[in-house]
């Protein structure tokens, strides 16, 4: 049964509608449909029958009038059945970053393609990286996707704004200059980051798969290392999780200075095991084992204190802006650079899986000289004016 009130407006009469739409199953309460309606009550009274059979026939949009905080924490406790522990916290923090330091409170069938053209305004004007935009926009939308299979909302406001473009960023690579000193710094102020700094420069490996690896992992006669996990930083502890995609468990195989690196490291794991704990190096054992680790679970450096010290490094020998994942990048442009490896060499050894990501990323940075190369290469393929001898191409 609809009740009818007269509204309190200065633009003529208007109406409050009023209709029970029964108790929600999850909360309990009862839930109500409202509208405002110009006009006379006779007509208001014409209006609220209508919605009563629409409602009876479930033909009601039936707004649940839940907040964005409710929707972003209905969403990450959906997601996180199927994503790492260290994903969903990076989700959740850009959300409570832009999202919902704008809409928190804000009901979600309120938000409009209008709210939403200006929101993505303000994050331009303030200077955020395009990358930060787009990476916010695609997250809001799943959202609001997800909010309308469970029927928080009727239609996604963003269906009608395009993705923000993604300028292409420029990566700050350092010389090989600029890694010895690095290298030669951590040498002497940190003798562990100074291994995983090693590793990061010979293998390419990332943050989390260097601190990952076992000494079961590592398979010295046929010099090669088994990806198959990676440690995350999830709200000050370590945990364990599979690396970031399929194509990140791989193998990828070392030369004889990592070789020499990590037999010498090794032997300081079995001296610290026998003094700090007194026992042997078990192959269960990570290369990275922290033995003063409050986190019993899993005993290993954090990945983050490698970025602090790699950011003291910066300072002292003034390298601003080159971060440690950019000796992912160094490790790829120099491999390409010496003509050791193609495309698809470094896609399968970074664990890309797509060579579109590989080719986009690194192919800029190819000098001109050695286009150039190529070019003078492929004009001596043939002899134009030099007669061909016939013949069939045999395949072997």
């Amino acid at each position: 049964m609809a009740t009818i009130t007269q509204a309190n407006t200065k633009k003529g009469n208007s109406y409050r509608i009023k209709i029970s739409l029964g108790k929600d199953q999850y909360s309990g309460k009862y839930q109500w449909h409202t509208e405002t309606f110009k006009g006379s009550k006779s007509d208001a009274k014409i209006r609220a029958k209508e919605l009563e059979v629409q409602i009876a026939k479930d033909q009601l949009y039936q707004s649940k009038g839940v907040s964005c905080q409710y929707l972003v924490d209905a969403f990450i406790d959906h997601k996180s059945m199927n994503i790492r522990k260290s994903t969903a916290s990076t989700y959740r923090i850009s959300f409570n970053r832009y999202f919902l330091k704008a809409f928190g409170d804000r009901k979600v069938d309120e938000l409009t393609t209008e709210i939403f053209d200006k929101f993505f305004s303000n994050m331009h004007k303030s200077g955020l990286s395009n990358t930060t935009i787009e990476s916010t926009y695609k997250n809001i939308k799943t959202c609001l996707k997800f909010g309308i299979e469970r029927g928080y909302l009727e239609s996604n406001p963003l269906d009608k704004i395009p993705v923000p473009k993604r300028k292409k960023v420029e990566l700050n690579i350092p010389t090989p200059e600029q890694v010895n000193e690095c290298l030669e710094d951590l040498k002497v102020n940190s003798d562990w980051v100074y291994m995983v700094t090693s590793i990061a420069v010979l293998t390419g490996m990332r943050r989390g798969e260097i601190i990952g690896l076992k000494w079961s992992d590592i398979d010295f006669s046929e010099l090669s290392i088994k990806i198959q996990r990676a440690i995350t930083d999830v709200r000050g502890f370590c945990e364990v999780q599979l690396p970031k995609t399929k194509d990140s468990i791989r193998t990828i195989y070392f030369g004889e200075t990592l070789k020499s690196l990590l037999q010498d490291w090794k032997t300081e794991g079995i001296e610290r095991a026998s003094i700090l704990e007194s026992r042997e190096l078990l192959d269960d054992d990570y290369v990275f084992h922290n033995y003063f680790s409050k986190n019993e679970n899993v005993s290993v450096y954090r990945p983050s204190s490698v970025t602090q010290s790699w950011n003291k490094v910066q300072k002292r020998l003034d390298l601003q802006g080159v971060r440690f994942h950019d000796l992912r990048h160094f490790h790829a442009i120099q491999l390409l650079l010496t003509g050791s490896a193609n495309i698809k060499d470094i896609q399968n050894r970074l664990g890309h899986s797509d060579s579109k990501i590989t080719m986009d990323t690194y192919m800029r940075y190819i000098p001109e000289d050695r286009n150039k190369k190529v070019g003078m290469a492929a004009d001596n393929l043939v002899k134009i004016g030099t007669p061909v001898i016939e013949g069939e191409i045999v395949q072997k």
